[in-house]
């Protein structure tokens, strides 16, 4: 049987040009790109961790908050309004900002519902809604 064609590298590695070298199988980068990449994918977390949001959301506070929120309502609300039984997992800020903690805020929902509620049409509903207000 034929093996696949290698492919090249999507890496910019030491240089800010294309990588020449070639890849094969599930490689994702070269060797010589792997490690630049690594760096980057660091550089680019701590960057977006440095938001209050963020900051909060890895916080004991929010930690309690989210536990307190799954212990009294553990199964997705969104589930129970279409009939099923889901566990939740996750707690959903309503109006989408992460430092708005009031009670009424917080939606427990399963990843999936999750998920859908964090796709682009919601986020551009909730800003046209914002701007009509």
């Amino acid at each position: 049987m034929p093996y696949k064609p290698a492919r090249q590298c999507p890496g910019l590695g030491p240089n800010t040009s294309r990588c020449p070298n070639l890849i094969k199988g599930k490689e994702r980068y070269c060797p010589t790109c792997s490690e630049y990449s690594k760096k980057a994918v660091r550089r680019y977390d701590k960057a977006r961790d440095q938001t209050p949001e963020r900051k909060f959301i890895h916080s004991p506070l929010w930690r309690k908050i989210r536990k307190r929120k799954l212990a009294q309502d553990p199964l997705c609300e969104m589930c129970l309004k279409a009939g099923e039984e889901t566990m939740a997992t996750i707690v959903h800020h309503a109006d989408f900002n992460e430092l708005n903690n009031d009670p009424s805020n917080h939606i427990s929902t399963c990843s999936d519902h999750h998920s859908i509620l964090h796709k682009g049409d919601v986020f551009r509903k909730k800003e046209k809604l914002d701007h009509e207000l």
